[in-house]
């Protein structure tokens, strides 16, 4: 037996030494290359996400200009002007002009200038056309780089009779909040350019209003039409860049990781690894002697067990020995014992509705618990709940029987698994489903409901949906009480049937 232990104890020493000089051959490679794929994976997310960030945002900014234009009680009193102008924290200064171009009311310091004429400024000539426009960056009179969102003023007869404009300082604060997180590097950049590669925002002041170096890379971007992820040289320095479009208003945002940094963080990263497989490797080492020269034959009870466990016979071992290995058997019992509960409770929890194989009300009300726990810890920061009921089910239930009933709800139940995943969905009672979704914005549960009813209408059974939607924070600080602001968004739908309703757009 001695003879088998030092036999082992020199083929597992060995085995180790191997083992550790083969993963620190190609450990280099492998964090290299992993390393660099996030990067650039983080950079690419964040230049997509960013990009779709401001176009929505210059979007609200929009709409509260047309506000403003549509209310001739407030774009012709600049008390009032003002008084709305503190509620748009982005605009800085908020202009008006006739149908000639000139000033007529302004929020900001320029009081001096009313009365000038801006007919020759781009975003008048376009707002007077009609257009609703967003400028380049330009030098203001006030010697400030800024842009301008312009929207038109519409006279009864439908034709524009003067412009409403916002200004929005580039280097005062941090305009949009574009980037709060700036980047995930140290020495990483990242800013907005025009279609010309001029700066209009950069996370470094001096930057703005130069030239970004990225002419080539928008040129790129703008024949393929998706993000663009390349390597650049700027300065003397070597960059990953990310490039993504905002094709609405013309600009173009850009996350840029310094390739010297990442190199440094994969030196790091291997010196680590080498540290960790050298200190695992003697761990190993001296644990495997140990175990050959004390618990061979005690593992093989355990081994036993552990067999038995994997037939589903949760069998206990009786404690025979009293050394270290008594531990052992006492932590592997209570594991047992774990097992064999959690396995009675799972039995017990009947989850599943019998009919469709979704998740069931009982399970919806336990996973409202889990999901209300999550949002309290600050695991995900947004909820949707989309109700779902059949339209005339209970009239088709009666006219073609209670099997072909039960056909047209499990059809209807696999469309929407297809769309919204298994874990999502759940048979609130009856006809009624429920879908939940984590991490989910209000647009994104809108879009989701769509493609439902999208597929529903190109189904086999010719019925339609009406949807319910409800999201937290929007509705509520809770999943608990955004169900029941959800089931009243269904009530409304139900009203007319075959319709999507909101329930924050119901109840603005």
């Amino acid at each position: 037996m001695n003879r088998f232990y030092t036999k082992f104890i020199i083929f597992t020493i060995v085995l180790l030494i191997l083992s550790s000089v083969i993963q620190m051959i190609g450990a280099e490679r492998v964090v290299s290359r992993a390393v660099e794929a996030v990067v650039l994976d983080a950079n690419k997310k964040a230049a997509f996400y960013r990009a779709e960030y401001i176009q929505r945002h210059i979007s609200e900014i929009t709409n509260e200009l047309r506000v403003i234009a549509r209310d001739k009680s407030i774009h012709s009193d600049m008390n009032m002007l003002s008084v709305v102008n503190q509620i748009i924290p982005d605009v800085n200064s908020i202009f008006v002009f006739d149908r000639n171009g000139i000033m007529t009311a302004t929020t900001g310091t320029g009081l001096q200038w009313i009365g000038d004429d801006y007919s020759e400024r781009d975003y008048f000539k376009q707002a007077i056309q009609g257009k609703e426009y967003v400028s380049d960056m330009f030098l203001s009179r006030a010697n400030r780089q800024v842009i301008t969102i312009a929207v038109p003023i519409y006279e009864e007869g439908g034709s524009a009779s003067g412009v409403v404009a916002g200004s929005v300082w580039l280097k005062e604060g941090n305009p949009f909040g574009l980037f709060d997180s700036k980047t995930s590097m140290r020495k990483g950049q990242s800013g907005i350019v025009d279609a010309h590669g001029k700066v209009i925002y950069h996370t470094i002041d001096s930057r703005i209003g130069g030239d970004s170096g990225l002419a080539s890379e928008i040129k790129e971007l703008s024949a393929k039409q998706e993000e663009v992820i390349t390597e650049k040289r700027l300065d003397g320095e070597g960059y990953y860049t990310a490039l993504a479009s905002i094709p609405e208003i013309r600009w173009y945002v850009f996350f840029e990781t310094p390739i010297s940094e990442v190199d440094e963080i994969n030196r790091q990263i291997h010196n680590q690894v080498a540290v960790i497989v050298a200190l695992l490797s003697l761990v190993l080492i001296i644990v495997s002697i140990f175990v050959v020269r004390r618990f061979l034959r005690p593992l093989d009870t355990l081994t036993n067990a552990f067999k038995l466990l994997r037939q589903g016979k949760y069998t206990t071992i009786p404690i025979q020995t009293k050394d270290e290995f008594e531990e052992v058997i006492e932590a592997y019992n209570e594991t047992v014992n774990e097992l064999k509960d959690l396995h009675r409770r799972l039995e017990s929890a009947a989850d599943r509705d019998g009919l469709t194989g979704v998740y069931n009300r009982r399970a919806f009300n336990r996973m409202v618990e889990v999901l209300d726990l999550e949002l309290n810890q600050g695991a995900v920061s947004e909820a949707a709940l989309i109700f779902i009921d059949v339209d005339y089910f209970k009239e088709y239930n009666d006219s073609h029987g209670h099997l072909a009933g039960d056909d047209m709800l499990k059809a209807i139940t696999g469309m929407m698994v297809a769309v919204a995943g298994e874990r999502s969905v759940f048979r609130f009672g009856g006809d009624e489903f429920v879908i939940m979704l984590r991490a989910v914005k209000t647009a994104q549960a809108i879009e989701l409901a769509r493609e439902i009813t999208s597929h529903n209408a190109g189904g086999e059974y010719k019925c339609t949906l009406s949807i319910g939607i409800a999201t937290v924070p929007e509705d509520g600080a809770t999943v608990a009480e955004v169900v029941d602001k959800a089931d009243k968004a269904l009530y409304t739908s139900k009203m007319v049937r075959n319709r999507i309703t909101v329930y924050a757009e119901e109840n603005s």
